[in-house]
């Protein structure tokens, strides 16, 4: 978080950074967000400057929001952050692995996720996977 990759980055960055990763290997483009909360103007940007095959998005922890926004992204927020960078596909990550923040049950931002894929038709698109669960992913 807040580019803490050495623990003292703060010293020269003069603004919030996040590590995030686009791998480009053998025609394929993934965006790794890593930890993030959502900031529009860099999502909006590597959806300009890649053609982005497949997003591993965060979608928790989320609460408390006024906390955990700047850091975390919630699955409305993840959706956009899709949206943004114009993926094909979208996989969550970093939900029901780690209980923290103060949502009610591990499974809090996944369901959330689940209800908003199914509002907006995205279940071909957005694959939700279990712990350890692997998919193959076709053109």
């Amino acid at each position: 978080h807040f580019g803490g990759r050495y623990g003292f980055d703060s010293a020269w960055n003069l603004e919030p950074t996040w590590t995030g990763y686009v791998i480009e290997y053998r025609g394929t483009t993934i965006l790794f967000a890593g930890d993030t909360g959502y900031h529009p103007d860099y999502f909006k940007e590597i959806g300009r400057r890649f053609r982005i095959d497949v997003a591993l998005i965060p979608i928790a922890p989320i609460e408390p929001r006024a906390f955990m926004s700047r850091v975390h992204t919630d699955p409305p927020e993840a959706l956009q952050i899709f949206e943004d960078v114009g993926a094909k596909i979208m996989i969550p990550i970093h939900y029901e692995t780690f209980f923290q923040g103060l949502e009610p049950e591990a499974s809090y931002a996944k369901s959330i996720l689940q209800k908003l894929i199914a509002e907006r038709g995205l279940s071909d698109r957005v694959k939700i996977l279990e712990i350890g669960e692997q998919i193959i992913i076709k053109e």
